[in-house]
């Protein structure tokens, strides 16, 4: 342990005290755990010692010093946190020394905005807690009233005192790491067979202690929520689990996370903030359990609970209403063409008339579109399309479908190239139902591109998968993108991709028809995005027979 030279006088008085620190040391060795109680007894007694009036153990933890154990003190200041790169926190982790600030107010190393005690002390002396090369945290003593500053002499005793307590951390470090070896070894294969399904399945959970401490997440929730591991491991629940959600003025989670959930919970919907401030819908339950004795609890959410109430409504029910809602509209826009044919005669018609006319005929065209929808999901989902085995050149009806849209994107300022071989590739399959399928993809691509924007529509050739030889054609678009986090539910029924992204309507269902056409053929589909960036779409057929 580091010294300081000391004076004759110093050594009695450290002689005279030292055995009762060495006493509390020994009280947490045979606790062979982390004791609050032993250790406040101890801050107390070393506060006392230094004439101080209150102190505070501060842990390091990631970029933060938690404040762990306090004493003498009326302010809140447990579990709150001060920084360990900027201040006094800062100062001591970079020097290894102690210090002491005769007058805090006038020194740079106070920062008041590191300061959690209320009110600032008028004097301060600290030090980092050491042992060997670790520095585990901190120790502040202060002093309440004006001129009656710290000396040396403090921060050389507070000093001596702060390594026999890094000399005890680092034994619970040690003891920590074995014991969870031996968990490790005795638990290897069960551990890796959960850790395998866990990361797996495309459902977000976390499993929480009874302090409702992260003890582990699996891949998608952290996908889904834009988290790091590290950033969630260790974590309170609701610093990672976060919703504006309320029922009357009672934020909603507040019923499960505020404390242990001690009983089956589920929430459906739950809109959940991901760490980019975007907000997902989701269905959210938790389930607790026991193991070794121990309380624990598991917190999952599903997929966006709006994608899966609609998925388990019947497809019938939804075509008929279709059927009974499209037959009207179509009268109403069929008397709305004849009424605009019959005004035109009218010279004089006034902007109002004409505005109200334009909006009814956008939004019964809408309509339509939503209807039409429907019914092409529902053709495709019952195989009405037929799969015909018709041979044709997929390059040539890729090109027809790009020259369709060619004044729908000059309209919007937006350039096609198609960067194509010469030479015709021939497959076998549905040509309606293809051309249905890149029709839509070369719609979404102008439809959520920039002005002035660009979609490229080129082939990689062919590609083996699944033994055997596949044509590939890719759609770039430089749009608004996607999150990443939304990718793996793009294909779902109904779902849509956050508003504040992708503000035009739509009904959520053009991809899902998009994939099960791609699907029937023995094909594949994949999406890659980025938002602001744009987005790849590659879709690959046999170019066999199907």
């Amino acid at each position: 342990m580091r010294q300081f030279g000391k004076k004759k006088t110093e050594v009695k008085d450290t002689i005279k005290t030292l055995p009762s620190h060495l006493n509390y040391l020994n009280k947490l060795f045979q606790k062979v755990e982390w004791d609050e109680k032993i250790l406040a007894d101890w801050l107390k007694e070393l506060v006392d010692e230094l004439d101080g009036d209150e102190g505070a153990i501060f842990l390091r933890d990631d970029d933060n010093l938690i404040c762990k154990v306090t004493t003498g003190t009326t302010s809140l200041v447990e579990g709150r946190k001060i920084s360990k790169k900027k201040g006094l926190g800062g100062w001591l982790f970079q020097s290894n020394k102690p210090t002491f600030i005769p007058v805090a107010k006038k020194d740079i190393r106070f920062d008041p905005s590191e300061n959690i005690f209320d009110p600032a002390p008028e004097s301060i002396v600290a030090s980092p807690i050491l042992f060997k090369e670790d520095t585990y945290g901190i120790i502040q003593i202060n002093r309440k009233k004006p001129n009656n500053p710290f000396i040396l002499t403090n921060a050389k005793r507070l000093f001596e005192i702060s390594n026999i307590l890094g000399f005890y951390l680092s034994y619970l470090n040690l003891i920590k790491r074995e014991r969870k070896e031996e968990k490790k070894e005795k638990r290897l294969e069960e551990e890796l067979s959960f850790s395998i399904v866990a990361h797996s399945i495309p459902i977000g959970f976390f499993i929480i202690n009874e302090d409702l401490r992260i003890l582990f997440v699996n891949n998608f929730a952290l996908k889904t929520l834009g988290f790091q591991n590290d950033e969630a491991i260790g974590k309170k629940c609701r610093e990672v689990i976060i919703s504006n959600d309320k029922k009357g003025d009672i934020p909603l989670l507040d019923e499960i996370l505020s404390k242990f959930p001690e009983k089956e919970y589920f929430q459906s919907p739950l809109h959940l903030l991901r760490k980019d401030g975007h907000e997902i819908t989701v269905a959210f339950g938790a389930s607790p359990f026991k193991f070794d004795g121990k309380n624990f609890a598991v917190l999952y959410f599903t997929n966006p609970a709006e994608w899966e109430m609609v998925y388990s409504k019947e497809d019938e029910f939804i075509t008929n209403v279709a059927h009974e809602l499209r037959t009207p509209l179509f009268a109403i826009l069929g008397s709305l063409s004849i009424l605009e044919t019959e005004l035109k005669r009218t010279n004089n018609l006034p902007p109002t008339i004409q505005s109200f006319l334009n909006i009814i005929r956008e939004e019964g065209e809408k309509y339509t579109n939503i209807l039409n929808a429907l019914l092409d999901f529902d053709e495709v989902s019952k195989w009405n399309i037929g799969l015909k085995k018709d041979t044709f050149q997929i390059l040539e009806l890729v090109k027809k479908v790009a020259e369709s849209y060619k004044q729908k994107s000059k309209e919007k300022n937006i350039t096609i190239e198609v960067d194509f071989p010469p030479e015709s590739i021939q497959i076998s399959g549905d040509k309606l139902a293809i051309q249905y399928a890149f029709s839509h993809l070369i719609d979404n691509a102008i439809k959520f591109n920039k002005p002035e924007g660009t979609v490229i529509i080129s082939t990689e050739g062919l590609k083996l998968r699944d033994s055997s030889w596949n044509f590939e054609i890719v759609i770039r678009d430089t749009g608004l993108g996607i999150p990443e986090s939304e990718i793996p539910y793009l294909f779902g029924k109904f779902y849509r991709v956050e508003k504040e992204i992708h503000t035009i309507s739509g009904f959520g269902l053009g991809l899902t028809i998009v994939k099960d056409i791609i699907d029937m053929h023995g094909g594949d589909i994949t999406i890659e995005s980025e938002v602001d960036k744009g987005t790849t779409v590659t879709i690959q057929l046999p170019t066999m027979e199907i």
